[in-house]
């Protein structure tokens, strides 16, 4: 029946018969991979992560410089135009507010506000205090310190320098901190494998 079939799978499983003459000669099969431990793949993966950073770091940087350039490509030609329109503004602002001030006694009979074709002219009246450069020196002296601001802060560095003890008294502790960072590297060499 069919035991001849049977009998050539058990034999195949086993072997040919040179190689159970000659165990060296059998294949044998490769070995599991040894799984890689956790901190290894950690480290990949973070080691991965630098390289993305530093690549898009780079591209970064390249299309800021780009943009920068081609920026600055279209603003040359407008550059000199821009420049004497903004100056020719200044300077008919200063008229303007020459030709207000002059005739003020004319434009704003009774009003603060003359509406023109075009826009309106204002004028708005207040005090003005002009305080001289002396005078927190001429403050301190008089004794007017509710006019005087201090800025009030704690100096860190040398509350950093208490003991715990005297931080207690103030509501401080001293706590451990952990910082995370990351710092790239110019060039990876083939040679040292990306720093696995």
């Amino acid at each position: 029946m069919k035991k001849r079939s049977t009998f050539k799978v058990q034999r195949s499983m086993v072997g040919t018969i040179d190689q159970e003459k000659n165990p060296e000669k059998m294949k044998r099969p490769a070995p599991w991979p040894e799984p890689p431990s956790p901190v290894k793949c950690i480290k990949e993966d973070a080691n991965e992560k630098l390289l993305l950073m530093k690549h898009l770091n780079g591209r970064i940087a390249d299309l800021k410089a780009k943009a920068s350039a081609e920026m600055e490509a279209v603003l040359l030609p407008y550059k000199a135009f821009l420049d004497a329109l903004q100056n020719d503004k200044a300077a008919l602002e200063k008229e303007l507010t020459a030709l207000m001030k002059k005739n003020k006694g004319v434009l704003f009979d009774g009003t603060d506000v003359v509406n023109l074709i075009h826009g309106s002219l204002i004028r708005e009246k207040g005090d003005h205090v002009t305080i001289p450069k002396t005078a927190l020196a001429a403050c301190e002296e008089q004794g007017f310190d509710d006019v005087i601001k201090i800025v009030k802060s704690l100096d860190r560095d040398a509350i950093e320098k208490w003991s715990d003890a005297k931080l207690t008294l103030i509501g401080a502790e001293r706590k451990t901190k952990e910082e995370f960072t990351y710092s790239l590297k110019a060039e990876v060499s083939r040679r040292d494998g990306g720093g696995k």
